[in-house]
């Protein structure tokens, strides 16, 4: 490869304008947490085989599906305090699969530009530990998928009626 070329071409990987595709591990099985962006293939796989969404598995009720979903949240910025890691600050996009148990099967997601500077490694870490102790509190007939955002510290909106 002519010099000038692997330069620019090594430019735009830091830059983060090239990727590398990256491969599933050893076993063959897509991680629990990744970033969006890497696994492409798979992640197709997992939003065909994940169909079903959130708001789906509340029977369309947008409230309850919108508290669910804020409930883990706070769950996670409450774990975050538990294990003394500071997750103040970070804002990303994020993609949830569960299965029909409520249980975590990935958790896929990419920082806002917005967002604190964060290592994604030790992120990646505090996600994969998190939902490996967090039973999402929704029983389905099928696996279920939402894909959202998140701000930490969470802010919960209110949906009710107002007090007036």
């Amino acid at each position: 490869m002519e010099p000038r070329l692997f330069a620019f071409s090594f430019l735009l990987l830091v830059s983060g304008f090239l990727t590398v595709s990256s491969t599933v591990n050893q076993e063959g099985e897509l991680p629990k947490v990744f970033l969006l962006g890497q696994y492409e293939k798979e992640y197709e796989m997992l939003s065909i085989d994940y169909k079903t969404l959130l708001l789906e598995a509340c029977d369309n009720d947008l409230v309850a599906a919108h508290e669910k979903w804020q409930s883990m949240l706070m769950e996670m910025e409450a774990y975050a305090d538990q294990i003394d890691f500071d997750i103040n600050g970070v804002k990303i996009w994020v993609h949830v699969f569960w299965n029909a148990s409520g249980t975590i099967d990935h958790l896929a997601y990419y920082l806002k530009p917005q967002s604190r500077n964060i290592n994604t490694d030790e992120l990646t870490a505090f996600f994969k530990s998190f939902s490996n102790h967090y039973q999402f509190p929704l029983i389905s007939e099928t696996k279920y998928a939402h894909y959202g955002s998140a701000g930490f510290p969470v802010y919960p909106m209110r949906l009710g009626k107002s007090d007036k």
